[in-house]
């Protein structure tokens, strides 16, 4: 993840808790085993996760290491595109 990104979402983090609180019940968490690509690598495992927005049935997929970071990212992922369809 690029410094952006992680500034990105050190910065949002108030932001992202009160969404999270107020859309709890619509929101639907998936996470599940992602591999690399294989390699030199093959054994380092990475992990995915979907976020889906029930009524409005917008969904959203990130994948990387650390799991806290993903569900910041799938927050701020998830919370761009609702303001996109607005």
């Amino acid at each position: 993840m690029n410094k952006h990104i992680s500034d990105l979402v050190l910065a949002a983090e108030d932001v992202i808790s009160a969404f999270v609180e107020e859309n709890r019940k619509d929101l639907l968490w998936g996470e599940f085993k992602n591999a690399g690509v294989g390699g030199q690598h093959v054994n380092n495992g990475h992990v995915s996760l979907r976020l889906k927005h029930i009524p409005t049935g917008i969904e959203v997929e990130t994948w990387g290491r650390a799991v806290h970071t993903l569900r910041q990212l799938s927050v701020i992922k998830l919370m761009m595109k609702m303001y996109d369809e607005q």
